[in-house]
């Protein structure tokens, strides 16, 4: 009993520190403890081993599909750029090859356009004659009268 009691005095006087410190001295001096925490750590070591090397994988296969898209990027940018410039230059050779045809086009919708405007402008003269024919000749009093009188004359002599 005196083993016993010797123990709980020890216990007793002893700091939580201490008593760890010296749990792990014991620990560390039997040897079937040794072997457990060796292989402890061993396996704690694999552990960590492969899962660096997973991770580096994964990084490098990242960081390869990274470069694959960005030179897939670039040579995009540079296949439209270039394509874009051969269409321009595909424009250019069919503007001046055929440079007769679109002056052609363009001069005849231009007197396309002269004609119908001269048309227009015979059919509002017309109208506008029509309609001086139709009006009592002596009835100049109203002042609302002269304002379109104004305006019918300056349409028949302005040009269209």
């Amino acid at each position: 009993m005196n083993v016993l009691r010797w123990g709980s005095q020890m216990l007793a006087r002893t700091t939580p520190t201490g008593l760890i410190l010296t749990g792990a001295t014991l620990a560390i001096a039997l040897p079937i403890v040794r072997r457990g925490l060796r292989s402890t750590a061993l396996l704690a070591t694999k552990g960590v081993l492969a899962i660096t090397d997973q991770t580096k994988g994964v990084i490098a296969r990242f960081k390869e599909d990274a470069e694959d898209f960005m030179a897939e990027a670039r040579t995009t940018q540079q296949n439209t750029a270039s394509e874009i410039a051969e269409e321009l230059d595909q424009v250019r050779h069919h503007a001046r090859r055929h440079r007769r045809r679109l002056m052609a086009a363009t001069a005849t919708g231009v007197v396309a356009i002269s004609d119908k405007a001269k048309e227009l402008k015979h059919e509002l003269r017309d109208a506008i004659d029509e309609v001086k024919s139709k009006r009592p000749q002596g009835d100049h009093s109203s002042h609302t009268h002269g304002t379109q009188q104004h305006e019918i004359d300056s349409l028949v002599t302005d040009p269209v």
